[in-house]
């Protein structure tokens, strides 16, 4: 695939702290109704793992679950990685 000439290099690789991607495209967070209780189900890992696929996206960003007492608590999710 060829970049348009106004961004040479959208499809090379970039690092991001210690972390490399594989492009520059990225899937900001944002709301989907796939979650179980307060937990991401096999859906919502589905969904944003088909965006990793085939070279897509190089980061997604995931949004946050809230816990049944309204209070945040981080929410253990399994990372994706390249697949």
């Amino acid at each position: 695939m060829t970049a348009h000439p106004k961004y040479p290099r959208v499809f090379s690789p970039t690092r991001l702290g210690p972390v490399e991607l594989r492009n520059r495209f990225y899937s900001p967070p944002h709301a989907v109704p796939m979650t179980v209780g307060s937990k991401p189900s096999d859906d919502y890992i589905h969904y944003n793992a088909a965006r990793m696929k085939d070279g897509g996206c190089g980061l997604i960003m995931l949004s946050m679950s809230m816990h049944p007492d309204r209070r945040s608590h981080p929410v253990e999710t399994p990372v994706c990685r390249r697949i």
